[in-house]
C-alpha cells in the first residue's frame, strides 16, 4: 500500500511540474500568483532571499532533518525527482489566502497541505521582518515535499528552518541595487 501511494504521490508529483513547466514561471523562476502587487513583491523578495539560503549546504540538511510522512528522508523525493531544494522551490505556487479560513487564525502566515505544490500566503503576513517570511516560505517548501505536521510540531519545524537557514543573506535585489 505504501509502495502504491509513493507511485502515485510521484505521478502526481512528476505531472504536476511538467504542468508547470507549460505555465511559464515568471522571469525570476518563480510562482507567485497574487493579486497584490505589494503583497507579491514582499513574497517574491523573500523567495529569492530563501532561494539564496538554500545554497548553503548547512541549509540543505533540513532535506535529510525532516521525513515524509512515509518515514523517508525529503531529500529522497528530491533525488527521485531529480532536483536540488533551490529547484524544488520554482516549482512551488504562491497563492493568495485572502478569505481562507486558514488565515482567519491570527498566528497562520501561510498553509498548505504535504506533497501539494500550492501554497497560500495570508495576509498577515505582509509588513513581517524578510527574514521571517523566508524562514516561513521554507517552511511551506517543506510540506510540499510531503512533511507532516504534529509530530514534528509547527514551531519545532520552523526553528529547525532557523537553525539550518538563518543567519543573514546579502539578497539579490540589494545586490543589484549597488551595482
Amino acid at each position: 500500500m505504501a509502495r502504491r501511494s509513493t507511485c502515485a504521490w510521484t505521478v502526481a508529483l512528476v505531472a504536476s511540474l511538467l504542468g508547470v513547466t507549460a505555465h511559464a514561471a515568471d522571469s525570476d523562476g518563480f510562482r507567485i500568483r497574487m493579486s497584490g502587487t505589494r503583497h507579491s513583491q514582499s513574497v517574491r523578495r523573500a523567495l529569492i532571499g530563501a532561494h539564496e539560503r538554500l545554497a548553503r549546504a548547512e541549509c540543505q540538511k533540513l532535506f535529510t532533518d525532516f521525513n515524509d510522512q512515509a518515514g523517508r528522508p525529503l531529500q529522497e523525493r528530491l533525488d527521485t525527482l531529480g532536483l536540488t531544494g533551490q529547484e524544488f522551490l520554482g516549482f512551488v505556487g504562491f497563492y493568495e489566502g485572502y478569505g481562507q479560513s486558514r488565515c482567519a487564525q491570527q498566528r497562520v502566515m501561510a498553509f498548505t497541505q504535504p506533497g501539494s505544490l500550492a501554497v497560500r500566503v495570508c495576509p498577515q503576513m505582509a509588513g513581517q521582518d524578510q527574514a521571517l517570511v523566508e524562514m516561513i516560505l521554507l517552511h511551506e517548501m517543506l510540506h510540499s515535499l510531503g512533511l507532516g505536521e504534529n509530530p514534528p510540531s509547527t514551531y519545532e519545524i520552523t526553528d529547525q528552518v532557523r537553525k539550518r537557514c538563518g543567519g543573514r543573506v546579502r539578497s539579490l535585489s540589494a545586490r543589484s541595487a549597488t551595482r
